[in-house]
């Protein structure tokens, strides 16, 4: 899976904590006595996922008690603590709030800090400041093997996890160079790893813990193969850390070590090449979570050990374990996956057991409250897999549909809804929430051989081949040309982008649902920060006869085209939609709409041109902003045809 790591947190009291950071951040004067006339806030800035109607940001302060409220002008907000003390300083505080709201998988959302004797009067005193904006860490990668032995990876690339050699996002597949002969393949937080056939493991990606395994700390944009490691069944990737299954059934593990997640009886910090994991063997299957490993044995039962502070290695214990502990209380068990803080298992019977972190359903009980020891998931029966992303599961069934639960912020779920603000907090209450706590089946998907689980998407391959995939996009992760969020499943395309990827060619493929036949191929690249983004898209052109459905289905063919680009940008009461001229310049738009290219060829799909957009914008006052582009004989042409698409929006 793929998932973000969580650094350690020292245990201090909540108003120890606060205090520390804001000790830290606004240099207040040392003292022993506690700052009675001071109230310190904390307040969260989620912007919520954008529909046709754009995306307006909403402000929820965190109170005494942990909940959220919502900001009414009208209402003074409630403080996180009362009476600030002043014995203790610290700045190690902030993970404690960014995973319990799960900030980290919420692209956008930014958390502010603040202390006065009120809300008006800090704010008045300029004694606030933002800490964390999630944009910083909010990425996603996505890695398949096909049948061939080749791996494709696409979606974020900051510290080099696709592979490519390069720090660029991808939001189409790229096939990793000097690869072959791989049979698994696994991404981590930032980094990625794949099993080969002769037993080998290669690594590449961010090394900050040694997660890569060539004994350094080096980042590497390129595989690099574990030395020393041989025999290998099967390899995962966690959060900074990486496990290997020998075939003796022994494991082994390298990188992050600060919970005892490597498991040879020490939390040494990391860990440059792999170490055999402490009194285990006999074992089938790993899975590793975001500090957290587990592992089942020969005879079905599941052994844990690292991070457990919530739960997540099922012992009724909250105590971190440096050695695997058995799970009590299940047996049986044929497949396991590690989230980044809750576990699942399914038993041979088919059902799916679950314990762990539950604050947004991810565990299937119905409720949210975490659990300490294994729960049976309601209502599942002839499961056959399961995996975990950073708040959601998804499990296969016999059948061939899949099942999920857990967090929907970006339609991970696949079930189709588009989710609120109001509802993904539940602040109308639980009736309203669009995170899921009970199994809900992912709308229209049929026919599943395989499932992945990213911290905020989830990626599902066909018996054909074909890959879908569905939930957030913010790097590019689903592999569809885009960077915008799909809450139903669709294709991902080739590295090509002239048809859908698919990793078994001696499989034809079966057909695909009308719906999910994209009107047009093209390849978003985007580049540079939020105030200095670049923009361009690749554009392919027209399907050619039969490749996918009939010629009406895709207007007509022509000579020439022109490219159109437009934009939509959310206001406090209205979306105003801009056109971009010849010019380079965005105005209002008109219809007819303005082209941006004239006489273009795009009548095959031997021709491509690229399309250049923004140069160095910045977009970080226009939240929410959605970009297009399309193409047609004339605006009205591509409209009917329906050969225009949202390529980026600004989060």
């Amino acid at each position: 899976m793929q998932i973000f790591p969580i650094r350690p947190v020292m245990h201090f009291s909540r108003s120890q904590r606060l205090f520390a950071l804001l000790s830290f951040l606004f240099a207040i004067p040392s003292a022993t006595a506690a700052l009675t006339s001071l109230n310190g806030y904390v307040w969260v800035v989620f912007p919520s996922p954008v529909t046709a109607a754009g995306r307006v940001s909403m402000v929820y302060f965190i109170d005494e008690n942990n909940q959220l409220s919502t900001f009414q002008r009208t209402v003074a907000p409630p403080p996180y603590i009362r009476d600030l003390p002043a014995d203790f300083s610290s700045n190690r505080i902030l993970n404690n709030i960014i995973d319990r709201f799960s900030l980290r998988s919420f692209p956008g959302a930014g958390l502010f800090i603040g202390y006065g004797s009120s809300f008006a009067e800090m704010l008045a005193a300029n004694r606030y400041r933002a800490v964390f904006k999630a944009t910083d860490v909010a990425e996603g990668h996505t890695v398949v093997s096909a049948r061939d032995g080749t791996v494709f990876a696409w979606g974020a690339n900051g510290h080099g996890q696709i592979g490519d050699g390069t720090g660029t996002d991808r939001s189409l597949p790229v096939r990793v160079a000097g690869l072959t002969d791989v049979t698994k393949a696994a991404a981590g937080d930032y980094h990625t790893a794949a099993r080969k056939n002769n037993g080998t493991v290669s690594v590449w990606g961010n090394n900050e813990f040694g997660q890569v395994g060539d004994g350094t700390t080096t980042n590497r944009p390129a595989p690099v193969q574990v030395a020393g490691l041989t025999g290998v069944m099967t390899v995962a990737a966690g959060g900074g850390h990486t496990v290997a299954l020998k075939d003796d059934g022994t494991v082994w593990a390298w990188g992050n070590n600060d919970a005892g997640q490597i498991g040879n009886g020490t939390n040494i910090n990391r860990f440059l090449t792999p170490v055999q994991v402490t009194g285990l063997t006999g074992v089938a299957a790993i899975a590793a979570g975001g500090r957290h490993t587990v592992a089942v044995k020969n005879d079905g039962t599941v052994w844990a050990w690292g991070n457990n502070d919530s739960g997540q290695l099922g012992d009724g214990t909250t105590v971190n374990r440096l050695t695997p502990v058995p799970v009590p209380g299940i047996s049986g068990v044929s497949a396991l996956a590690a989230g980044s803080r809750h576990t699942v298992a399914v038993k041979n019977d088919g059902t799916v057991w679950t314990w762990g972190l539950n604050e947004v359903g991810q565990l299937g009980d119905g409720t949210t409250s975490r659990r300490l020891t294994p729960v049976q998931v309601a209502g599942l029966t002839g499961m056959v897999a399961v995996v975990a992303g950073g708040g959601h599961t998804v499990a296969l069934k016999n059948n061939g549909t899949a099942w999920a639960w857990g967090a929907n912020y970006f339609g991970q779920l696949g079930d189709g809804l588009i989710p609120t603000l109001a509802r993904l907090l539940g602040v109308n209450g639980d009736d309203t929430t669009i995170n899921r706590l009970a199994p809900v089946q992912v709308a229209g998907l049929t026919g599943v051989a395989a499932l992945v689980a990213g911290v905020n998407h989830t990626i599902a391959t066909r018996s054909d081949g074909i890959v879908w995939s569905w939930g957030g996009n913010y790097s590019g992760q689903l592999g569809d040309g885009r960077f915008v969020p799909r809450f139903t499943y669709g294709g991902v395309i080739n590295d090509t982008f002239n048809g859908f990827l698919d990793l078994d060619a001696t499989v034809p493929n079966l057909p695909v649902p009308a719906d999910k036949i994209p009107p047009l191929f093209f390849a978003a690249n985007r580049s540079g920060a939020l105030t200095s983004t670049g923009l361009s898209v690749d554009l392919r052109g027209l399907i050619a006869r039969g490749a996918f459905a009939s010629d009406s289905d895709f207007g007509n063919f022509a000579a020439g085209y022109n490219v159109y680009v437009a934009a939509s940008v959310p206001t406090d009461e209205l979306t105003v939609l801009y056109q971009l001229e010849p010019s380079n310049i965005f105005s209002t738009l008109t219809f007819p709409i303005v082209a941006f290219l004239t006489n273009v060829a795009l009548n095959s799909q031997t021709d491509q041109i690229t399309v250049n957009i923004l140069q160095n914008m910045d977009l970080s006052q226009l939240l929410g902003t959605s970009f297009y582009v399309g193409y047609g004989i004339d605006s009205d042409e591509m409209i009917s045809s329906g050969r225009y698409s949202v390529i980026f929006t600004v989060q």
